[in-house]
């Protein structure tokens, strides 16, 4: 399990419903490249990089079924790993470090 920061308006409904889901590499509506979805080791470090931020309020940080060593990759210019394939999203259990 691997971490994330998101839109609550955007994940807690998709959630709910059993189809959040944090995007790998996909063209944009131009078929411009973009890279998988940040992602991070820790809720901790998820967290860090979420009260650094401007607009922290809007945002929770979700866990993404994922692994760390497969199923991300280093950017050049990314804050964090990105994704390399699109993976389910879940909320944090209460305590999560």
């Amino acid at each position: 399990m691997i971490y994330t920061v998101g839109l609550r308006e955007k994940y807690e409904p998709r959630i709910d419903s059993g189809t959040a889901l944090k995007a790998g590499p996909h063209p944009d509506a131009q078929g411009k490249h973009q890279n998988g979805g940040w992602v991070w080791r820790t809720a901790a470090e998820a967290r860090a990089f979420l009260q650094s931020r401007k607009g922290g309020a809007e945002r929770e940080v979700y866990a993404v079924m994922a692994e760390w060593e497969l199923d991300t990759v280093t950017v050049p210019g990314e804050p964090t790993r990105c994704l390399t394939r699109d993976a389910l999203v879940f909320r944090v259990a209460p305590g999560t470090g």
